[in-house]
Parts: structure tokens; C-alpha cells; sequence
């Protein structure tokens, strides 16, 4: 089948668990036969040229979209419904069915779902959630992590979800959720799948626990909070184990000059 997939994730450099959940997705859909057509929603033309041309590789055609929305915000918080669509891309998509002759279509969040609305009846249409954004920035805030992404009500979330067919969520309770909320069954749990790729199993002076996230406010504060178990822990009752962080999220441990220096206390 041909398929359309739609998402607003660049597919190289890696680096980020997002990218990393759209090349599993794909590599599983071309496996089954499928053709996967690409289309890349280039936010703030924050993807360089060099990585767009590695991309034309992966998947079996690629375009690419420059973003145009203009994001607005209420004062409580909630992005405005469809605040993230902009005149012409759905005639965009419409035009790119019917060019590839489209079967299934992927949208990829819940708050581009309303290009949806321009896809043929005929087209199977599928919404790739991976997350639940009901009152997001809440939850953030009542943890005291940065507010950096997409948050709106449950009512809007409900009416982007019921554009779809079937939507897809990473987790059984995500989808209990989403199908409350749609009052459907058309909720999937559909999780990662990467087959295991385990290291050698080598002796040496350390046991080796590693850490590996992104840079993003969520991933930083997990890790703060693991580090000052894994501390406390190993103050407290010392052990031969040593903690490696790997990834990008070494970048805002660094900023937090007061957490920075008190992880170095500890080398």
C-alpha cells in the first residue's frame, strides 16, 4: 500500500526519541511491503539542507513543507484549537494523495489532525498521538519542569482525536484515555518495537549503569531526579557501580550550574 506519513519530525541526525519512534515506524511498514511517502513539516526551517538530502534515501519519496503557522496561546495556558494549521496545507495534502495514489494516511500528533479533513473518505486516516495533551502544562508545571510543548483541553483534545479512524498511543492507559474521551474503541496501544541489541558482555573495574536522553526540560528533570537517588543511595550504602549520562541532555546539565557542580562532587 501506499502510504502518506505526515509528521512535523525530521528523520536525520538522530538523536531524539521522537525521530527515533518515526524510523522504527517506518522500517516496520516498509518491511511489510509497504511505500512510504514522506512528508516533512520543516518547523521554523530548523533542518538544514544536508539533512533533508539524507533523508530522500530513507523513505521512498520525501517533501517537504515550510511551516506558516501562527501559534497563539490563551492566558491560561491552552494553545488555541488549530492553532497549528495554516491556509493551503490541507489542499497540500489532498494534492499529495492523489499523486501517490494513497491508501492509509498518518498524521503525526494530535494537533495537526485537522489536515485530516482534507484527505479523501476513501483513505484510512490514522493519528500517531505519542502523547496525551489534556492539560499538559499543568502536569508540568505541578512538577516544576519548563513548559516547552503543546498543551490543550481535554474538549479540543477529544475533537482533533475524533478526526481519525484509528489513533495510535504508547501506552494502555494513554489509550483507555483517548478512547473515554472520543466515547470509542478506536484507540491502539502501539508501543516500540525495536528488536534488542545487547553489547558483549565484558568484565572490568566498574559496572556500568548508563542514562541516555535528549535535551529536553521532561528528559533533564528525570535525570536530576534519578542522579540525586543514585546519590543518595550509593552515599548512604557505597557501591561498585558507576552512572554514565550520554545524549544531548548534557547540555542543560551544564546550564544548571548548582546541579553541575554538585553531579561533579561525586565523580
Amino acid at each position: 500500500m501506499n502510504i502518506l506519513y505526515f509528521a512535523p519530525i525530521r528523520l536525520f541526525p538522530l538523536g531524539h526519541g521522537n525521530i527515533a519512534t518515526v524510523h522504527q515506524y517506518i522500517r516496520r511498514l516498509k518491511k511489510l511491503g509497504h511505500k512510504i511517502h514522506y512528508v516533512f513539516l520543516n518547523e521554523n526551517n530548523s533542518t538544514s539542507d544536508e539533512d533533508i538530502f539524507c533523508a530522500q534515501d530513507y523513505v521512498d519519496t520525501l517533501d517537504v513543507i515550510e511551516d506558516k503557522a501562527e501559534i497563539c496561546r490563551n492566558s491560561s495556558g491552552y494553545f488555541e484549537f488549530d492553532t497549528q494549521y495554516f491556509s493551503g496545507l490541507g489542499e497540500t495534502i489532498k494534492a499529495l494523495c492523489e499523486i501517490y495514489d494513497i491508501q492509509i494516511m498518518i498524521c503525526t500528533y494530535v494537533f495537526h489532525s485537522k489536515i485530516l479533513e482534507y484527505v479523501p473518505k476513501e483513505i484510512l486516516k490514522i493519528i500517531d498521538t505519542h502523547d496525551k495533551m489534556s492539560d499538559r502544562h499543568l502536569l508540568l508545571k505541578k512538577n516544576n519542569i519548563k513548559d516547552e510543548f503543546f498543551s490543550c483541553t481535554q474538549e479540543d483534545e477529544a475533537k482533533y482525536l475524533n478526526r481519525a479512524d484509528i489513533i495510535w498511543a504508547r501506552r494502555d492507559q494513554e489509550k483507555d484515555f483517548f478512547n473515554e474521551i472520543t466515547n470509542s474503541n478506536k484507540c491502539l496501544t502501539v508501543s516500540h518495537f525495536d528488536e534488542p541489541n545487547f553489547l558483549p558482555v565484558t568484565s572490568g573495574e566498574f559496572r556500568l549503569i548508563g542514562f541516555l536522553a535528549s535535551d529536553n526540560n521532561i528528559n533533564f528533570q528525570i535525570v536530576k531526579e534519578f542522579v540525586y537517588v543514585f546519590i543518595r543511595k550509593y552515599t548512604e550504602c557505597p557501591i561498585d557501580i558507576r552512572l554514565v549520562i550520554g545524549g544531548n541532555v548534557e547540555r542543560l546539565i551544564k546550564r544548571d550550574r548548582k546541579f553541575y557542580h554538585y553531579v561533579l562532587l561525586f565523580q
